[in-house]
């Protein structure tokens, strides 16, 4: 990810959903903290069809709903959300941070953010999203 291309338009691919978003970079108070280079806040920019597939999808019956999350993940996502771009050659740091979201899916949204699942972006690259 280029920082000269930053505020930018991201199309993460989460699931068979392709999500349109504005991306930025966390900007920090403190001049002591670290940078995040792989990380992103992506706000999602709903189209109209986005919008009549959500509500077409509230009125399912609550199987065809779970299907429809698991298909498409990207239409239920937050307008805010992180994105965290697996480091070169750390997979299995990425997979070990994966593995602790499972482990911790109880506190997700209370003391730790929820990982909403894993996507891809720009090739290979491998993310994670967050809120």
């Amino acid at each position: 990810m280029d920082d000269r291309c930053i505020p930018r338009k991201v199309k993460p691919r989460i699931g068979c959903s392709i999500v349109h978003t504005d991306a930025t970079r966390i900007e920090h108070v403190d001049p002591d903290e670290h940078d995040y280079p792989d990380v992103l806040i992506l706000t999602i920019r709903r189209t109209l069809l986005d919008s009549i597939l959500l509500a077409i999808i509230s009125v399912l019956p609550w199987p065809l709903v779970i299907l429809a999350r698991a298909l498409f993940p990207g239409i239920f996502l937050p307008q805010r959300f992180i994105m965290k771009k697996q480091k070169d050659s750390r997979e299995d740091e990425f997979e070990y941070e994966k593995s602790m979201y499972d482990m911790l899916s109880d506190l997700q949204g209370h003391q730790i953010p929820i990982c909403y699942g894993e996507g891809r972006y720009e090739g290979l690259a491998r993310y994670s999203y967050h809120m």
